[in-house]
């Protein structure tokens, strides 16, 4: 199977490959254009910041190389690995593994005993300018 992350290790240059799949060089530039998936004039901008193909939308919100071509091309995401992964020469005859959401097993909540109380250590309690202290005996103050 073709894995996510293989493809991901497989990309040296995102811009070139978006290029490559049919998105205009002028919404790869890094500055202020039209949003290509939402059509606002001077609101998206392409940052590759963490190297994924990142982008902003101050309309659509921001995403990476994959929901790029998703929102573009109307591609599904096993859709998108595909055309990247046919773009990089890597075999897609077999299906692309896609990742799983990871579900925690269900524990049963913690049993507490509210009945059994545990003794709070009181360090002090400061009442105005005076400070009165449990380790003191009754009605001593601290000056």
């Amino acid at each position: 199977m073709t894995d996510i992350q293989a493809i991901k290790s497989r990309i040296s240059d995102w811009k070139a490959l978006l290029t490559a799949l049919g998105i205009a060089p002028q919404y790869l530039s890094g500055k202020h254009c039209p949003c290509p998936l939402c059509g606002g004039k001077d609101r998206f901008r392409f940052t590759n910041y963490h190297g994924n193909g990142d982008y902003i939308c101050n309309q659509c919100g921001n995403g990476d190389g994959f929901a790029l071509l998703m929102g573009v091309h109307g591609y599904s995401f096993p859709e998108a690995c595909e055309a990247i992964a046919n773009q990089l020469g890597i075999d897609t005859k077999t299906p692309i593994k896609t990742p799983e959401k990871r579900i925690k097993p269900f524990s049963a909540p913690k049993q507490v005993n509210y009945n059994q109380r545990q003794p709070k250590a009181h360090t002090g309690l400061f009442m105005g300018r005076k400070s009165y202290h449990a380790s003191l005996p009754r009605g001593q103050v601290l000056s």
